[in-house]
């Protein structure tokens, strides 16, 4: 970040103090298409999908979707018994050989090696945990397989292999138990894994390395138990999953959205019959098939209605569609289907069967679209903005144009645009809010360059810093840079001179 003009440059006891001028903005920020837009970023092409443009790329029977920390959008290609990723419109073989298993002649699936030369076979329900560290549904090889991100080593999580499949092991070791054709997959915030056995039909839990079931009974097939134990509970057959960040577990259960919380399990959404119908009470609108979920960046719920070619959102209780035709009543009941309106608005475009949904934390819905009832290339889609930004930061304390408040030697006249203190004993300019807040949307002082948080990011940023936070600030406890020093506690790093700011 460089060609902000700087004032009153003073050093003092290791810290670079810098006085702000909230004038003369010129950072090049990348353009964010209007909100409710739609862009195809993956899919269409002829090229096999490993280190070409992504756009080139073939793509086919894609049953799982998840975004990392970095933004980087990973798939479960089924076709190819793979997983890939893309980042910087550019798509690669991370997981798989690229080709599937005719049969399987020993148990030996490639765990504890690279996960490049690992076997999988019809890779489904993808899912980060908070280390980064990628989860896949192996389906016909009935296990849960953890990709350590850094290392690129694939080990085995939950189950015991395609020589294994079953229903056992409730109350052991997550490896020593059996699975059964495991699809959706979700990571809570404690790093727990739900895990959905379409055909348990149950949906379990791995925490701290021990399985149980947490929804469903075994062998039980049917739709019973609202409002008592999920573990008492029939289900249908649940597809996707997703938990919110209160610990809700919502479960796409054949053509309802259950809910699981505390233990007790609800209907949210869905009246049962598999026909869509439009928009608008939850419990009254029809869902045909909910194969992905996820929660977006403002807590609601995204669901992927496959057999209704739309992607719709769960918000107080009203059901909207946010991509695709939406639904009307005729005779027919046939929900309109294609590939159509990209740079359009997303509810004006046709789109294919969507199978997995991810949301980023800028607001924007990421979807995995087949084409098996209709002509189209399958495809990732991406819809910006359906979750409003993450609110702006608000003063805290009355600043006064003619002194000095925080004691920082600039007069606050120059400050005017940043976030007082929260403290007077605090002489800390814009710290009382979260330094993830900042970066991740646009501030009147300082706009980050595309609102995802980044090493670049927190180096930039810190020309803004004129003091570090104090010691024990829980919010700045972070290491976005990997530096090895908290955050909260750096100075200006990129200082080139006086009056201007140096390059990231």
């Amino acid at each position: 970040m460089s060609g902000h003009r700087i004032e009153g440059i003073i050093a003092a006891a290791g810290i670079v103090i810098v006085c702000v001028a909230a004038v003369a903005m010129t950072t090049a920020v990348r353009a964010t298409p209007a909100a409710g837009t739609i862009e195809t970023i993956a899919g269409g092409g002829t090229l096999a999908p490993d280190g070409v443009p992504a756009t080139d790329a073939s793509l086919t029977f894609m049953l799982g979707l998840a975004i990392n920390q970095d933004g980087d959008v990973f798939v479960s290609d089924a076709t190819n018994c793979a997983v890939e990723k893309i980042s910087a419109g550019v798509i690669t073989r991370v997981v798989g050989t690229g080709s599937c298993p005719q049969s399987h002649t020993s148990n030996d699936i490639g765990d504890g090696g690279p996960a490049l030369n690992a076997l999988l076979d019809r890779p489904e329900g993808l899912a980060f945990d908070s280390a980064g560290d990628l989860y896949i549904a192996d389906s016909f090889d009935c296990e849960i397989r953890k990709v350590d991100m850094q290392s690129g080593i694939i080990t085995a999580f939950a189950g015991k292999g395609p020589w294994y499949c079953g229903g056992a092991g409730d109350g052991g070791a997550a490896t020593d138990a059996t699975l059964t054709n495991p699809g959706g997959l979700a990571v809570d915030a404690d790093g727990n894994v739900y895990i959905a056995e379409w055909q348990g039909p149950r949906v379990r839990k791995v925490s701290g390395g021990t399985i149980t079931t947490v929804a469903g009974r075994t062998g039980w097939r049917g739709f019973s138990g609202d409002g008592g134990p999920a573990t008492d509970a029939l289900l249908e057959g649940p597809l996707g999953l997703a938990v919110s960040a209160d610990g809700t577990l919502y479960i796409g259960d054949d053509c309802r959205i259950r809910a699981v919380s505390g233990g007790i399990i609800t209907t949210v959404a869905g009246n049962g019959i598999c026909i869509g119908t439009p928009d608008g009470p939850a419990m009254s609108t029809g869902i045909d098939g909910p194969y992905g979920l996820a929660v977006d960046s403002a807590g609601m719920l995204l669901i992927a209605d496959a057999d209704d070619c739309v992607v719709r959102r769960l918000e107080n209780g009203m059901i909207t569609t946010i991509a695709g035709a939406p639904l009307v009543v005729n005779d027919s009941f046939t929900p309109v289907c294609g590939h159509t309106g990209d740079g359009g608005l997303a509810t004006s475009a046709e789109i294919g069967q969507p199978v997995g949904v991810a949301a980023d934390g800028a607001g924007n819905a990421y979807f995995a679209e087949d084409h098996l009832s209709d002509p189209g290339p399958a495809s990732v889609r991406v819809v910006y903005g359906v979750a409003p930004p993450p609110p702006a930061p608000t003063p805290t304390a009355t600043i006064d144009p003619a002194i000095d408040t925080d004691g920082d030697g600039c007069t606050d006249v120059k400050e005017r645009l940043l976030v007082p203190p929260t403290s007077p004993s605090d002489a800390w300019d814009f710290y009382s809010v979260p330094v993830p807040a900042l970066f991740a949307s646009p501030n009147p002082t300082s706009t980050i360059r595309d609102g995802v948080v980044s090493a670049s990011d927190a180096q930039s940023i810190f020309a803004y810093f004129t003091r570090g936070a104090q010691a024990g600030s829980p919010e700045y406890e972070q290491d976005l840079n990997a530096n090895g020093v908290r955050d909260g506690l750096e100075y200006d790093r990129s200082f080139a001179g006086p009056g201007m700011s140096g390059p990231p």
